[in-house]
């Protein structure tokens, strides 16, 4: 009875042994069912919200340190204070451009 537990045993795990191979061999990829689907699905859109939270506050606190830094400029400069943001906004755009692109 021993011996036959231990041939079960043997031929199960050979079994499992040769699919595994199979499946490295062949990269394929084991069965997915629909609740694991849907679980990474839930999981992607909960990445995807905050990714897009991240870039959203990022955003924002650089446009918050952007005043931050306009208003000692624009007293800095005085009475020439639109002719220098008119200069700095042409360099900006062109460098959002830039930082854009790449």
């Amino acid at each position: 009875m021993l011996a036959f537990y231990i041939k079960i045993m043997y031929s199960y795990c050979w079994y499992n042994l040769r699919k595994r191979i199979f499946q490295y061999m062949f990269k394929r990829k084991p069965y997915v069912g629909l609740s694991d689907k849907i679980r990474n699905q839930k999981n992607s859109q909960q990445i995807l919200l905050e990714s897009s939270s991240w870039l959203t506050i990022g955003n924002i606190v650089s446009r918050l340190l952007g005043a931050l830094y306009i208003i000692p400029w624009g007293m800095w400069m005085g009475a020439d204070r639109d002719n220098a943001n008119y200069l700095y906004f042409i360099a900006y755009n062109i460098y959002a451009l830039v930082l854009q692109i790449s």
